[in-house]
């Protein structure tokens, strides 16, 4: 039968063949089709164009009406069923294009609006065969859907993560290709447009690299999230979490070098304190590490609010009904998150990492001792020392920082939930991390106005905005507890000093 079909394709244009076969399966002879009137030179279409899309689209009408009336063909001693051909044939045709949905020409991954629109362009096309005859094609695209966007899913979140490192999944390739953009050095997040985006080269956009804005706007990961559907996004989830695996390791490293002295940070005296302080090894690479495990979190939660703006928009107020029954759960405090609950999470988009067993398995295994747990919001205490904060500028602007340092709040805020059992011990440690810093802080400031050499190149007043955000966006946690350590007056003077600076430079600006 495909050989037949092919046969009729190269010997003769489609409409002739659909002549043909209507004319054996009707008593009517002569069949022609109706031929098009040529739109006018005002119609937004080209004539040609149009012309020739009429053509085929009436061609196809008549094809499907000659399979309609032609149930069964038989050749010989074979009988064909054209309904199961044709199904058939448009599961392999939609098959093709689902692996295919993404690409560019020049081998480059598509936008996923792009993308949405292809997909948009092929349910269009189905839904006009199933107009003439009764198939099911919600089920070819449910089916191409699930096949090439969770070949690679652990089916439940929570469960032991399984990759197929050669997969040529479409989802595989989608999330590697998400993870190289976020992970690269040009790239920034933006607190107020919730993108990340890539910094320009001299005014212009770099050649041959994804602009980060076109891929992570809210818009396109909704457009995403509506290709691949939830099963998609816990896939995506999955390579995530499979690639921050190595970072966690790398990090825990690094507090296990510095144990002695992060264990010692009892504040008995200033000089002893502080002495630990400076000892402490590795703050840089711990801080990049840091801000690489933020970002990966950051796409996580835009991802999920992507899935939730698409779960809203199928079926109104689904979310916060969601919520509603989680804020219930946690005031009992008697039923503990199993995966199911977690799946329902997951796919509503509902962030929490105390319920959020995928993140908890991956960090338990590497943070499996409670000294290394203890000392892991020391060692962010610590950081403020690196040669990374000296170059760290706040920018008014976009709210963010110019070296990315905002992504830690996010590492700190998601890491240390998942790896307590309760909130109240996650809360204990968190204030730590708030004192530890309030007290270094108060440190680096007295010897920044004593004119000490070691701390001109630090801007303290960047690291007061860093402490203001954090105490914003803690859940569970208010600023009192910051106050008590930092006064606020103090931080209140630096943070008016960055923003008397930017006014201060665009007047200079101006006048030049």
């Amino acid at each position: 039968m495909r050989g037949y079909t092919k046969y009729l394709a190269e010997v003769g244009s489609l409409d002739v063949q659909v002549s043909k076969v209507l004319s054996l399966t009707s008593k009517k002879k002569n069949i022609n089709p109706q031929q098009s009137i040529v739109p006018g030179q005002e119609s937004k279409y080209g004539a040609d164009g149009y012309f020739n899309f009429q053509k085929q689209s009436q061609a196809l009408g008549l094809i499907l009406g000659a399979i309609r009336t032609t149930r069964q063909i038989q050749v010989f001693t074979v009988v064909f069923n054209t309904y199961d051909w044709l199904y058939e044939a448009l599961d392999n045709e939609v098959n093709g294009v689902m692996e295919k949905i993404f690409d560019e020409e020049d081998g480059s991954i598509s936008r996923p609006s792009k993308a949405l629109q292809r997909l948009h362009v092929l349910k269009r096309t189905l839904g006009f065969i199933e107009q003439h005859i009764p198939l099911n094609t919600s089920d070819i695209i449910r089916g191409n859907i699930l096949k090439h966007f969770t070949k690679v899913s652990s089916g439940m979140i929570g469960e032991d993560i399984k990759i197929e490192s050669k997969s040529n999944a479409v989802i595989q390739k989608i999330g590697k290709f998400y993870w190289d953009v976020i992970t690269k050095q040009n790239i920034e997040f933006s607190p107020i447009h919730l993108k990340f985006s890539s910094r320009l080269v001299h005014g212009k956009r770099p050649k041959g690299e994804p602009m980060a804005e076109d891929y992570t706007a809210h818009s396109e990961l909704k457009a995403l999230c509506s290709i691949v559907g939830p099963f998609g996004v816990k896939a995506l989830h999955s390579v995530f979490l499979s690639n921050l695996g190595n970072y966690i390791s790398e990090m825990k490293s690094v507090v296990t070098r510095n144990n002695v002295y992060l264990g010692q940070l009892d504040f008995v005296d200033l000089a002893s304190w502080w002495g630990n302080v400076v000892k402490i090894v590795g703050s840089n690479e711990f801080l990049q590490l840091g801000i690489s495990v933020g970002r990966a979190l950051q796409f996580l939660s835009m991802l999920k609010n992507a899935q939730r703006s698409v779960q809203d928009d199928g079926i109104p107020f689904v979310s916060k009904v969601v919520h509603l029954v989680m804020r219930r759960i946690e005031s009992d405090g008697k039923i503990k998150a199993g995966k199911q609950l977690c799946n329902v999470l997951i796919d509503s988009g509902i962030e929490d990492p105390h319920y959020n067993l995928g993140i908890k398995n991956v960090f338990k295994k590497v943070f499996n001792t409670s000294m290394v747990l203890s000392h892991f919001p020391k060692m962010f205490a610590c950081l403020f020392l690196s040669d990374v904060w000296k170059q760290t500028r706040f920018i008014p602007q976009t709210e963010g920082f110019n070296t990315g340092v905002e992504s830690v709040i996010t590492t700190i805020q998601t890491v240390i939930p998942a790896l307590c059992e309760t909130e109240q011990k996650s809360l204990e440690l968190l204030k730590d991390f708030v004192v530890l810093s309030a007290h270094t802080l108060l440190h680096m400031n007295s010897k920044v106005e004593a004119k000490d050499r070691d701390m001109r190149d630090y801007h303290i007043p960047s690291m007061m905005v860093f402490m203001s955000k954090f105490m914003e966006t803690c859940k569970g946690m208010s600023m009192h507890v910051l106050e008590e350590c930092l006064p606020f007056t103090l931080m209140r003077t630096k943070i008016i000093e960055i923003y008397e600076r930017v006014k201060d430079e665009t007047v200079e600006t101006k006048m030049g």
